[in-house]
């Protein structure tokens, strides 16, 4: 049996704890037990599941500026003699975990990157962030062994531009279940639930209620493509900090096509209904919402600081500037939607030559374990 520690805030509906429990379905299996360390402790979205899965459950205070030595050392006692792999998702806070994984004797210590902002914006990072990301960089190359990141951007982000030159870096995808996105209830039906016209355009948005998902300005956006197009409809799949601020600009736009439906356990319902796929998130990995879509046969817009790593041509992940007007870019979606495709089985294809399949990324995942 291989267990692993993976530390993580919180166990909630994520981006990345989502990709974390699919893979940790595909290992269970296969001997592979994942344990957890978190920052914030209670039962939280996937919590239950986890347990069932035979996971133990830490849990760490994240520490202020002068606590940072008595984390380590927590970290440390509590990975001594009790684990040899510790698999960080904590961007440049990881140094810090992996660190006490070092001093505590672990052999196989995984710095994960799921997301970054693009190189062209880290240009534009203050001395002080620069400086700060240089630190994050030389603590992770040293004090991790494995180097793992679902994109090129955001390994040259975190690990920088030598480490990824000479091939350091791991890249191992956001995958997800293919099969997960078979739906047996009719489209029809499940429009009728959600009381959505059969003849309605459905745009979908998953993610959490976050600023950096910028979520207030597809609601600009998709106001403006309701004026070419009444007949639509955008549902936002999520929860989080942001939400009354969406509400509010919902409300100051007088927009009731427009739907909020907090934590959703139905993505792979919502996309077989959904017409496109849109995202305006202000930086971005690979996001797994989007791999989800295409997964669904649905086609993607997406913001231009999300990598280009998932850009499979126009008809499928057609790209446009956040910097924009939001009237520019619903003009932008309506003179081109005609031209994006449909196909669950041509997009699941390119999907899986891309390494976005789930046994692929598990596969490679279990490389690194087994080393």
């Amino acid at each position: 049996m291989i267990r692993v520690l993976h530390v993580l805030s919180k166990l909630e509906k994520g981006g990345a704890e989502s990709r974390i429990l699919e893979m940790q379905r595909n290992l269970y299996d296969k001997g592979v037990v994942f344990d957890y360390l978190l920052r914030d402790g209670g039962n939280h979205f996937f919590t239950q599941e986890a347990l069932s899965m035979g996971s133990t459950i830490h849990v760490i205070k994240r520490p202020n500026a002068l606590g940072m030595i008595s984390y380590i050392l927590k970290i440390r006692k509590l990975v001594k003699n009790q684990y040899s792999i510790v698999h960080s998702h904590l961007a440049g806070f990881s140094g810090f975990i992996l660190f006490g994984a070092k001093l505590g004797g672990v052999k196989t210590r995984i710095a994960h990157l799921r997301s970054g902002p693009l190189q062209s914006d880290v240009k534009n990072f203050s001395f002080k962030r620069k400086l700060m990301l240089k630190f994050y960089q030389l603590l992770l190359n040293f004090t991790a062994t494995d180097l793992v990141s679902c994109s090129t951007d955001a390994a040259l982000y975190l690990f920088g531009e030598k480490a990824v030159k000479k091939g350091k870096v791991t890249y191992i995808r956001n995958a997800v279940d293919f099969n997960r996105f078979i739906v047996e209830k009719s489209a029809d039906s499940i429009r009728e639930e959600y009381q959505i016209d059969k003849a309605a355009t459905v745009f979908v948005n998953v993610g959490n209620l976050l600023p950096v998902k910028n979520q207030t300005y597809l609601a600009e956006v998709f106001n403006e493509y309701c004026k070419y197009n009444e007949n639509a409809v955008l549902l936002i799949a999520g929860e989080g900090s942001e939400r009354k601020n969406i509400e509010q600009k919902i409300n100051d736009l007088n927009n009731n096509k427009i739907r909020l439906l907090g934590r959703c356990d139905r993505v792979p319902e919502l996309l077989s209904i959904a017409d496109y796929f849109v995202m305006t998130s202000k930086y971005e990995g690979v996001p797994g919402a989007a791999i989800e879509a295409m997964a669904s046969g649905v086609p993607c817009y997406l913001s231009d600081k999300i990598t280009r790593d998932i850009d499979f041509g126009e008809n499928i992940t057609r790209y446009f500037s956040i910097s924009d007007d939001a009237s520019e870019v619903a003009e932008l979606i309506f003179n081109t939607q005609d031209k994006m495709e449909h196909s669950k089985e041509k997009f699941q294809e390119i999907l899986n030559n891309n390494g976005y399949e789930i046994n692929e990324a598990c596969t490679r995942m279990l490389k690194i374990y087994e080393s």
